[in-house]
């Protein structure tokens, strides 16, 4: 018995915010890989249909148009929780469960955490598969455990960054690269055994230091990386990332591609396109795609008591994290200005312009435009313009899923 199609389901959208508003779940990036990637990479040939809200979907494969969302007829189907991050030989651990087992009634369990993450089906037709709306997976008393991490909050994706790292590492086409082959160049690297993957028209500046002693570290295709940097693993690199001079790079961190960064970077996941071009502590923080980071923004990751950090939602939603550490959470195309501080646990939703002297709010709800003394909403056309300025500097366009999304949630809220 063997897999027929794979349905990516997306799961409690909101305790993703502010990344779910113009992402689906599926899309967030840990350790080298969009877990999509990781998905269609595990299982190349089978078919993969991705079920989730209609307006990010449409987003995703307006931004991904070599992609279609395939078309699953009928058969045994592999039904599988978007937050779930499944280990390196998850496509082997479905393979023997199939051989062991009729596939009408098999629900799988994270076996770290003994949540349900999906469940394996046989439909006669396409007319019995479940709509985004009526999907659930079955709790059957016939329960399967698989390895992997089922990231429920964005912070888990920053905690569990780092083993991700060290289970991609494994799934890359080995490099030739030694410390002795970087040396001659300039670059000083300590291995102790860890690998260093190197992507193609990599371009490493006399002085750069990689420290892979304590985890591998992946650098994609095209990445720059300029003089007096310091890259601890592990860590990730994109494509075409561009690593300013004098930046510290420590381990668990992902720099997704083409992304601009600079200065002090700890335990931190940048999703794609986003600039932090200056100097400034980041720590344990998450910054999606065309955030910017003014020069010397500062996030703070630890209370002064030490204690857990809390996390706050729209509607005034409280999450008890159970982390000591959490520095900000930024939504897309949010900025600060120069000299912005930042207190553990902020959050800072979409299109958002923060310029105040101390800490602003910890929650900041989306198109907040905040100065000194005031809070504001931004003009909705004008943050749209900028928006599709900055997008154009990248050579990406704006899409029409995105200004639909916006427009909608920018009413709704106003109508709040």
């Amino acid at each position: 018995m063997q897999l027929d199609g794979i349905v990516l389901v997306e799961q409690q959208t909101d305790d993703y915010f502010p990344f779910s508003i113009l992402h689906p779940q599926w899309e967030l990036r840990t350790g080298f890989f969009q877990q999509w990637e990781r998905i269609q990479n595990q299982f190349p040939n089978i078919p993969i249909h991705f079920l989730g809200r209609d307006d990010q979907s449409s987003l995703f494969f307006e931004k991904n148009a070599n992609l279609t969302n395939q078309c699953i007829v009928k058969g045994t189907i592999l039904f599988l929780d978007a937050r779930f991050v499944p280990s390196i030989v998850f496509a082997t651990d479905i393979e023997v469960i199939l051989q062991k087992q009729s596939p009408s009634d098999i629900t799988l369990v994270d076996k770290s955490a003994n949540n349900v993450i999906g469940s394996i089906r046989q439909f006669e037709s396409a007319t019995e598969l479940p709509t985004y709306s009526e999907i659930s997976f079955e709790n059957s008393s016939n329960k399967v455990s698989v390895t992997g991490v089922t990231i429920h909050y964005i912070w888990d994706a920053i905690y569990a960054n780092s083993e991700i790292i060290q289970r991609d590492v494994l799934t890359l086409a080995p490099t030739t690269v030694t410390p002795q082959h970087l040396w001659q160049f300039g670059v000083f690297s300590y291995a102790d055994g860890k690998p260093i993957h190197l992507g193609e028209n990599v371009q490493l500046h006399a002085t750069v230091v990689l420290d892979s002693r304590n985890g591998p570290i992946i650098i994609g295709n095209n990445v720059t990386i300029m003089a007096h940097s310091v890259i601890f693993g592990p860590c990730v690199v994109g494509e075409n990332t561009v690593i300013n001079s004098n930046t510290s790079i420590t381990g668990g961190s992902t720099i997704g591609p083409n992304c601009r960064v600079r200065g002090e970077i700890s335990v931190s996941i940048f999703q794609s396109f986003a600039n932090k071009a200056h100097d400034g502590f980041l720590g344990h923080s998450f910054v999606s795609e065309f955030a910017n980071l003014g020069a010397g923004t500062i996030t703070s990751n630890l209370k002064n008591t030490y204690g857990n950090i809390t996390i706050e939602f729209p509607k005034q939603r409280k999450i008890q994290t159970g982390k000591q550490f959490i520095g900000s959470i930024i939504g897309d195309h949010s900025k600060t200005a120069i000299g912005t501080t930042l207190n553990s646990g902020t959050v800072i939703g979409v299109l958002c312009t923060i310029a105040v002297a101390g800490f602003p709010p910890k929650y900041i709800e989306n198109f907040s435009w905040i100065l000194q003394e005031t809070k504001e909403r931004v003009i909705l056309s004008k943050a749209l313009s900028v928006m599709e300025h900055v997008k154009s500097r990248r050579n990406q366009p704006m899409f029409d899923s995105e200004h639909s999304i916006l427009t909608k949630l920018y009413n709704d809220t106003n109508a709040d």
